[in-house]
């Protein structure tokens, strides 16, 4: 299990695709930004784009471009809305829009080698 999400380190990044060529599904865990930080801190992002684009949450399409990296993913809510929101996500994005994402800036208050470390990434600098 690893924190996971499009601006995790590079480190993180590697390590996943590592782990896939090796048949191993890393389960990942905050893909939503967690309880620290904000989904609606990506307005005006790539993510958001591709969810308006396609008539989704911003969480559809985070969850989605983890599932694509290969990764298993367990959202956590604490509230029921949120749970049925992270039920309905879509099946996949196409490689397009997971290039699109992987390209894109770290938003403010996410994980950035450029700025402020979420933590738990601080130790996927070296793995």
């Amino acid at each position: 299990q690893i924190q996971y999400h499009p601006w995790s380190s590079a480190a993180w990044h590697a390590a996943v695709a590592a782990w896939a060529g090796q048949g191993v599904v890393v389960t990942a865990y905050n893909s939503l930004g967690g309880a620290r930080f904000s989904t609606n801190d990506l307005a005006g992002s790539a993510v958001a784009r591709i969810a308006r684009e396609r008539g989704v949450s911003v969480n559809s399409v985070l969850l989605a471009w983890a599932r694509a990296k290969g990764c298993a993913v367990i959202p956590g809510s604490s509230t029921p809305a949120h749970i049925a929101e992270n039920l309905q996500t879509l099946e996949q994005l196409t490689p397009s829009e997971v290039s699109r994402i992987d390209a894109s800036a770290a938003p403010d208050g996410w994980w950035s080698p450029r700025g402020p470390n979420k933590y738990g990434d601080d130790e996927a600098r070296t793995p």
